[in-house]
């Protein structure tokens, strides 16, 4: 189990560069069992070519998933100094890699799906990804472009007036995403990362971050769970026309055991 309490350094790291690596793994123990998720009416997504799993959504039908999620009091610690005492669970997935050139998820930040389809108004919000499974350079590792929380694009602008689709929401059709001019500039201002890692690590990053990740050289091969928080002082100003899987309507603060 990781430690109830977040350091200075992970706080500044996150405020600075948009997101922070723990140095300390959860155990094989502490993980959630894939193989329950998958069962427990989780929302399945596939491939282009309709029988390769890409993506389990809505991990919160899963008896399973809850009973694990409340007893991780270590999300608390890590998530509170930036969201406040109560936040719910906006959105749950496990993004799996494979070989197939659809399994790539592109350039992009999460926070214009949550505030244009999903009416929410303020980036109040958090990602937690937890390492599944180890990865490794070549396993589809997600690569981030340190510091672009705060620097945007004039024409992103533009991104009020996208229309919702649900291919554009889940597959490597994205919206919102970024042109290769446009990253390389990014990444010539401010690098970029590969976050690789043991089983275990944990990642905590803004939600307005650019970040994507590649095809794998191999199918199944790295499991990432991604937890979305957003604070209850951050509520949706309408009802959201995406389905439940995509943006829960439960706005209740978690509860921890």
């Amino acid at each position: 189990m990781l430690k109830e309490t977040t350091t200075s350094e992970l706080i500044q790291n996150y405020t600075t560069y948009g997101f922070a690596v723990l140095n300390t793994l959860l155990e094989d123990q502490d993980l959630p069992n894939f193989e329950l998720l998958k069962l427990e009416n989780s929302a399945l997504f596939y491939e282009k070519d309709d029988t390769t799993l890409r993506s389990l959504y809505h991990l919160q039908n899963s008896k399973h998933f809850i009973e694990w999620l409340e007893k991780q009091t270590w999300i608390k610690a890590i998530v509170g100094p930036f969201l406040g005492p109560n936040f719910y669970l906006h959105q749950t997935k496990i993004n799996i890699k494979n070989q197939d050139i659809s399994s790539i998820w592109p350039f992009h930040r999460d926070f214009p799906f949550w505030n244009v389809f999903d009416h929410i108004p303020s980036n109040k919000m958090m990602n937690i990804a937890i390492f599944l499974d180890d990865v490794n350079a070549g396993s589809g590792e997600l690569i981030v472009i340190p510091g672009s929380h705060t620097e945007f694009l004039e024409r992103e602008e533009e991104n009020k007036s996208t229309e919702y689709s649900i291919d554009g929401s889940a597959s490597s059709d994205l919206l919102f995403n970024f042109t290769d001019q446009e990253i390389e500039l990014f990444k010539n201002k401010m690098g970029s990362q590969n976050i690789i890692g043991p089983k275990g690590t944990v990642l905590a990053f803004d939600a307005n971050l650019i970040h994507g990740s590649g095809n794998s050289l191999e199918n199944q091969s790295r499991k990432l769970l991604i937890l979305t928080f957003n604070s209850c002082e951050n509520l949706p100003t309408a009802v959201s026309e995406r389905p439940e899987y995509l943006c829960s309507k439960d706005h209740r603060p978690i509860v921890w055991r």
